[in-house]
């Protein structure tokens, strides 16, 4: 969200456009990071340390490459940048370390050099288990009930996709016979379905097309190019026919009304009202769902005939420490909340920013809404 909003104010005042901003930083933190670890290092062990100029930046490079290659026809490029990754995850580790012995005036040969080691392998196994459980999806079933509904309608809600190197096809493709299973009326898209838009990434969706049933989606923040473009996630809607909602309301069944907006960062000045109002949702005594990719506290809905929310981008955290700094930075972190006659129910979302969740796990939400 932040980085988004910089990367806007900088392409607004002219000065240099927003991707060499981004791009700038990236390389001076994570050379600076790698720079300092090589240092401490080098006196440990009395290591030339102007090598690790050069080390430093590949990996750099490498973490770019990984963020940007099509995996599915570059497996040695995916293979380098997942050793470059963990090699990041592990000296981002010793960074702290070395850091604190630093700190504290301490020898990393003194009698306590154990305890760093034990921390290392400690904090290195917990990232290999948020790794493995980053790949875990679990069935979350959501029953709602209403006088409005007039027959049983079962859907399935999917947010947060983040098709990248990590969840590329194989992903997509078992997510989807996760989906067939369900056999749902229809499919509910809240938005991420890419981890940054790459033109590679339209034929990661294949297996869509073997959803026979209506797939409503709508448009995430990570689906947006930094200018705004959504080119990218127009493409993937056409080609594998899902069937977009940008600012707009359809009527699902007699008794069910759909309504689907864009996320904050496409929006410009508009308020959630007007954004709203533009939907042109009706009245009329339907059900109405909002599709929303960012949570909203339902008493700004109050204006309107929204029965349910659905929203996901909180990844409900992620990992254990983002999970106690969402519910400040978030009206909804994960699911299911009331309000007088609203509900919402907020999703961990499917995938993730980076192959790591702790304290969290991916979802598919199977949706049941009866009649009262």
């Amino acid at each position: 969200m932040w980085g988004h909003w910089f990367i806007k104010l900088v392409d607004k005042i002219g000065k240099i456009p927003g991707f060499i901003v981004f791009a700038g930083m990236f390389f001076f933190v994570l050379w600076g990071m790698f720079f300092y670890v090589g240092w401490r290092v080098s006196v440990v062990f009395h290591i030339d340390y102007t090598h690790w100029y050069l080390i430093s930046l590949l990996i750099a490079v490498a973490g770019v490459i990984m963020n940007n290659c099509n995996f599915s026809k570059k497996k040695l490029i995916h293979c380098i940048s997942l050793l470059f990754l963990w090699a990041f995850m592990i000296l981002a580790v010793a960074t702290v370390v070395f850091a604190i012995e630093q700190g504290l005036h301490l020898s990393f040969w003194t009698s306590g050099a154990w305890l760093w080691v034990v921390l290392i392998g400690v904090i290195c196994a917990i990232l290999l288990v948020g790794y493995l459980q980053h790949k875990k999806i679990i069935r979350t079933v959501v029953t709602i009930q209403s006088e409005k509904i007039k027959e049983h309608h079962k859907a399935v809600f999917i947010s947060d996709l983040h098709a990248n190197a990590f969840h590329g096809k194989r992903f997509l493709k078992n997510l989807v016979g996760r989906i067939l299973l369900e056999k749902p009326d229809f499919v509910l898209v809240g938005g991420d379905l890419v981890n940054f838009p790459q033109p590679n990434y339209v034929a990661f969706f294949q297996a869509f097309q073997r959803l026979k049933m209506p797939v409503y989606a709508i448009i995430g923040n990570h689906d947006v190019d930094f200018d705004g473009d959504t080119s990218l996630i127009d493409r993937v809607f056409k080609v594998w026919r899902m069937i977009p909602l940008r600012n707009q309301s359809v009527k699902l069944f007699e008794d069910i009304q759909l309504v689907g907006i864009d996320d904050e960062d496409l929006r410009g000045n508009k308020r959630l009202k007007g954004i709203l109002a533009e939907t042109q949702m009706q009245d009329e005594g339907r059900f109405t769902i909002l599709l929303s990719h960012r949570p909203y506290r339902l008493s700004k809905l109050s204006h309107t005939p929204v029965d349910l929310e659905l929203a996901g981008h909180t990844h409900a955290g992620q990992i254990w420490v983002g999970i106690q700094f969402s519910q400040y930075l978030y009206d909804y972190v994960y699911g299911l909340a009331s309000w007088k006659d609203k509900k919402a129910f907020t999703s961990q979302g499917v995938g993730s920013l980076a192959p790591i969740r702790l304290g969290t796990e991916g979802e598919i939400v199977v949706l049941h809404l009866q009649a009262k």
